[in-house]
Formats: structure tokens, sequence, C-alpha cells
């Protein structure tokens, strides 16, 4: 047996000669016990010291993979675009490398965003992190279109975001679909589009029902995408094949 993280991946090794019957997808998963935390948005953000009256929407996560970007120039330039409309929201990048951080800033200095919108943290302890995401009004994965990202990724933050329970905007990727379904459990965007991302933070934020319906949506599914569900799925493949 052959585990693929995504069918992109099963589709190259169906081509280099593998049966398709000894292939099995299998898409990453989340800590259930670490991340499926009680706490209210109030009371997560009353532990990270959070105020109470503004907006959040994060990235959560390493900022780049393999010197790849992971969207975060574009979420600047979408704040640039929010901030003529949405006065209360701020952007938290909680992650790094932060060696990232000073060009970041430069594409906030050539768009015009406001310092203060814009808070740049370093990685923080795993059990922190359930609370960032509880914490937020919008949880943000706007990857850009590449091969791997199109085809390779199966990310982390995925899972942990849905396991929050909170609205997320992603890219519409052949790899984010394999997952979620635009309007029904997140808010697919274009990738590389820092308007439409944008356009979606907006209708997070001005939506309230609408968000809640599919963040509910997007949590229910992810159950289904714990470790432990993971290596039941491969080991009743590997006990099928004949």
């Amino acid at each position: 047996l052959v585990v693929a993280l995504t069918r992109a991946m099963k589709n190259e090794l169906m081509d280099l000669g593998i049966p398709e019957g000894r292939i099995h997808v299998a898409p990453d998963a989340v800590d259930w016990e670490t991340f499926d935390i009680s706490h209210s948005q109030q009371e997560a953000r009353d532990e990270l010291g959070l105020p109470q009256e503004r907006k959040i929407a994060a990235y959560v996560g390493k900022f780049q993979t393999n010197g790849e970007e992971k969207g975060i120039p574009e979420i600047v330039q979408a704040a640039g675009i929010l901030q003529k409309t949405q006065s209360e929201l701020d952007f938290y990048f909680i992650g790094g490398p932060t060696s990232c951080v000073a060009r970041y800033k430069k594409i906030a200095a050539k768009y015009g965003v406001e310092k203060s919108r814009l808070i740049f943290l370093g990685k923080q302890p795993i059990k922190q992190v359930p609370l960032w995401l509880k914490a937020s009004d919008v949880l943000l994965m706007p990857f850009p279109k590449t091969d791997h990202y199109e085809k390779y990724m199966s990310p982390l933050k995925m899972f942990e975001y849905m396991s929050a329970g909170k609205p997320i905007v992603a890219s519409k990727l052949p790899t984010i679909e394999e997952v979620l379904e635009d309007r029904k459990t997140a808010h697919l965007v274009e990738p590389g589009d820092a308007g439409d991302i944008a356009r979606a933070v907006s209708e997070v934020i001005n939506g309230r029902q609408d968000a809640e319906r599919m963040s509910t949506a997007a949590k229910a599914k992810g159950r289904k995408y714990s470790w432990a569900n993971r290596v039941r799925h491969i080991m009743d493949h590997y006990r099928s094949i004949e």
C-alpha cells in the first residue's frame, strides 16, 4: 500500500504504474484533544490579553514553506483595502520566521496600510495556538497558485482551523477543495487576489449568521479528520488488499 496526501499525488503514482487499488489518499488531520477547547471567544481573548472590542483576522502557522510565500503578502494588501470600511478590524500573524516581517512591513507601507492594523508575533507554544484560533473572528490561509500548493500540500492549519469552529477564508485550489467546499464550509477565494480576500473577509465580518453556519459545518466535517481515524482508514485499506 502507498499512502498519498492528495488526489493529484495519487494520479501521479498511477502514472508511474502503481495500481489504483494499492494507493490510499489520506490527508493530514488534527489532534482534537489539543485543539477542541471549550473556551469562548471572550475567554480566549482574556487569557491572551486581547481587546474584546476589536475584530481579529488571523493567520496562524509558518509564514513560508520551502521558501515559498503562503499568502501573507496578499493578506497585507487586503488589509489596506479593508481599512477603509472595517475600521475595527486588525490582522494578527502568529508564527514565523520573524525574519520575513521586515519585507511584509515594506509591502504594508507600499499599500498604505496603517501599522497598528498588522500585528506580527513569533511562534507561540502549541498549547496557546487553540486559544488564538478561538480568539479570532476569521481565520486566513490564502495560499498562492503554485505546483506545491495545488497538488502536494495537505495543510495542518486547515484542520486546526476547522476544529476551532471559526469562519475560514482559503484559496480555491484542488488540494483545498478536497476538504473544504465554497459557501458551505469556507469562503474560497481566487489565489493571489487581494481584492477577493478582502471581499470574503468583509462578508464574514458583516454576515455573522451565514459565517456561523459555515464554521459550524466545517467543525462538524473536521471531526472525521483525527489522527486515529487516519490510521484506521489506512489500515482498513491495507487489510483489503488481496
